[in-house]
């Protein structure tokens, strides 16, 4: 959590966030926006392009579901 708390501040920092400020900048409200789209795109992204590399057929899935009954029984 801590590192995730040193990432947002830093980020912010780069973006331009003034706390002191009553208001903040256009360009921070809109680099705030971008940041809440850009962030989690880039996390879907990674987890579509990780999830087409694994290597899970069907007849994989099915290999390892008749090891796992072997070893403990059908449920």
């Amino acid at each position: 959590m801590a590192i995730g708390a040193g990432v947002s501040f830093f980020i912010l920092g780069w973006i331009g966030f003034d706390s002191s400020l009553p208001q903040q900048t256009d360009h921070t409200i809109t680099m705030i926006r971008i940041l809440f789209l850009a962030i989690p795109i880039a996390g879907l992204a990674f987890s579509m392009i990780s999830l087409t590399r694994f290597p899970l057929t069907h007849e994989k899935m099915m290999e390892i579901r008749t090891a796992l009954e072997a070893r403990r029984g059908k449920v």
